[in-house]
């Protein structure tokens, strides 16, 4: 058996181990992605209502989905204003060179699966396409302080080029209040020595000499000192680019640094410290990457392996399945064989689970050929003229699972499958819950047990707030079982649900075709901004896709305040994290980007709606 038949084996395999993919919600803050119109930005959880942990790439805001903790990557953040700075398009002069593309999100791992369709974590949404940098301006006028190097304590006036003191405010200088920073406005505070005009640009021509960059989601000045220019008092010279431009930043000897953030003792300026583990670790284990990883390689959950390229399995961290591999030596011995993609060796192998039986596969997998790997069982329609693969099922509804059809299960549409393309989906091994029964997502075994925790075929365990990565396996919380469906034929639906879409969209930017129709039908009084809540209940959002929601009643914590849950916010608001602690966030669209004062709406091409940041 080789791989030839499989062409959307990418696909499968991501399938496999996960219902999310772009960011994904368990490589918060590893992996950076694009914003479109506001800059760089990094794959971020976003907790909704319920058990949603969405990976969603944003700019300023993370929070890690179960206990809100401060993302340390997402940043890097100063007391008192965002310094996360990034080089204009282009500046002044000569045509800007352009910004590359954004990668977009790259298939993650979300939560797994549990046999008969528990979902874990909730399918999560790519990253959209990064921008690129837009042509500088081109034949602006003459910068008056280009090549002005003043001394300390002074700033390059850009009317006339002198030097003079830096008390008098202009683009990023020194204040005490607003009249002194011109069209710019002052920030003061503990983060922020001696004040700073933030003046907001296009381009360095209005920054008398300093540098037009990119601050959170607007393009602010600031004061150059790659030329040997010196910075105030209190402040540091920092780089902010490869290009060798630096820029004078708030010094964290003086100021200190935000939470998961070190003061760099050298250069005085924060830098990302070791993002802590969740759970506590053990004798014999060693946080690393936010996982205590043990150094025997034994484990309970996937938290005891590496965070990148590992997998718990049988007790053991093993090479994540479906790696990338040349020969046997880059998968686990005794347990993963490298499997030839094709019959072309150029094409190299896939790491793939040995077996002999069923039994000793993955969740989800069963074994299958000669050489006995485990692998995949295909659903929907089948092959033309009865070729590969048998016609197994429907879409979203019974197929059967394991090599011999001996187990039920629910045909989940596969990423880039074109209508009428085969295969089309994965059968997920299914159980006995009936529609609306209490399922564990975590249940993931071939028992009778573990059968009467599974979703009956054509359903999946949707809400359970269990973390599959708990080492201590404490899974006692459980969620319910909800039909399977079409978002765009949602008559499936009834008894008062809607199809609300957990899909995903094709991102131009890739040659692969991510698109995928696949949502759950759910309980719903209410769409966003459209209202539908009797009296001053609120809609809260089931995700980030969706227009639909639940109708709650209010809660205190006005905007910008802390909250725990989405239910402690008062309005069309949502609890997460911006850097200083969870808060609640202003809700937002197209057709009403109102915001608070100094934010606006951030969105990203397949939301339903937005963020004010």
């Amino acid at each position: 058996m080789t791989l030839t038949q499989h062409r959307s084996f990418a696909s499968v395999a991501a399938f496999g181990l996960a219902l999310s993919f772009g960011c994904a919600s368990s490589e918060s803050g590893q992996q950076t992605c694009e914003v479109p119109g506001v800059g760089s930005g990094v794959c971020c959880n976003l907790e909704l209502a319920g058990s949603t942990a969405l990976g969603a790439c944003i700019a300023g805001v993370c929070t890690n989905g179960r206990d809100r903790q401060f993302d340390p990557t997402c940043g890097p953040r100063q007391p008192g204003e965002d310094f996360g700075i990034q080089p204009p398009p282009g500046a002044g002069g000569a045509p800007g060179a352009g910004g590359a593309p954004g990668a977009g999100g790259q298939p993650g791992v979300g939560g797994e699966p549990g046999v008969g369709g528990g979902m874990g974590g909730e399918p999560g949404m790519g990253g959209a396409p990064g921008m690129g940098g837009a042509p500088g301006m081109g034949g602006a006028p003459a910068d008056p302080c280009a090549g002005v190097q003043c001394p300390a304590g002074q700033r390059c006036d850009r009317g006339n080029g002198a030097c003079v003191d830096d008390a008098q405010g202009g683009p990023a200088g020194a204040c005490a209040d607003d009249a002194v920073c011109g069209d710019g406005m002052c920030l003061l505070g503990e983060g922020v020595p001696g004040g700073f005009c933030r003046q907001t640009c296009e381009d360095a021509s209005v920054c008398g000499g300093g540098a037009c960059l990119t601050s959170g989601s607007s393009m602010i000045c600031f004061q150059r000192c790659d030329g040997g220019q010196a910075c105030r008092a209190d402040w540091a010279c920092l780089p902010v680019d490869d290009e060798g431009v630096s820029v004078c930043l708030p010094d964290c000897r003086t100021v200190g640094c935000g939470d998961g953030q070190q003061c760099n003792a050298e250069t005085g300026g924060c830098e990302q410290g070791p993002v802590p583990c969740e759970y506590p670790c053990a004798v014999g284990e060693e946080c690393r990457r936010s996982r205590c990883v043990r150094l025997n390689g034994t484990c309970e959950t996937d938290y005891h392996c590496e965070l990148e390229g590992q997998q718990c399995f049988n007790g053991q961290c093993i090479v994540e399945e479906f790696s990338d591999c040349a020969n046997a030596d880059d998968c686990t011995e005794g347990v993963e064989a490298c499997f030839p993609r094709s019959n072309n060796p150029l094409d190299g192998g896939l790491c793939l689970v040995e077996c002999q039986d069923d039994a000793a596969c993955p969740p989800d997998r069963a074994c299958y050929g000669v050489d006995g790997i485990c692998y995949f069982t295909f659903c929907g329609a089948g092959g033309p003229d009865g070729g590969f693969p048998p016609a197994n099922g429907a879409l979203y509804e019974a197929c059967q699972a394991g090599s011999m059809g001996q187990w039920p299960g629910t045909c989940l549409p596969l990423t880039g499958v074109a209508p009428g393309e085969v295969p089309e989906g994965l059968c997920v091994e299914a159980g006995d819950v009936p529609l609306g029964g209490a399922c564990n997502a975590q249940a993931d075994g071939r028992t009778p047990a573990d059968r009467q925790q599974q979703c009956s075929p054509g359903s999946l365990c949707f809400g359970d707030p269990d973390d599959p990565l708990d080492p201590n396996r404490n899974w006692a919380g459980t969620g319910t079982c909800q039909r399977a469906c079409d978002p765009r034929a949602g008559a499936r639906c009834g008894g008062g649900t809607t199809c609300v879409d957990f899909g995903t969209r094709d991102d131009p930017e890739t040659p692969a075709n991510e698109n995928r129709d696949f949502g759950l039908c759910l309980a719903s009084d209410c769409t966003l901004l459209g209202g539908g809540c009797a009296g001053d209940g609120v809609c809260r959002p089931y995700n980030l896709l969706a227009p639909q929601g639940r109708c709650s009643p209010p809660g205190a914590a006005a905007l910008g305040e802390a909250c725990e849950a989405d239910d402690d916010c008062a309005g069309l608001a949502f609890c997460a994290n911006a850097g200083n602690g969870p808060v609640c966030l202003g809700i937002c669209n197209a057709a009403s980007p109102e915001c608070p004062e100094g934010q606006r709406c951030v969105m990203e091409p397949d939301w339903a709606w937005g963020v004010c940041l």
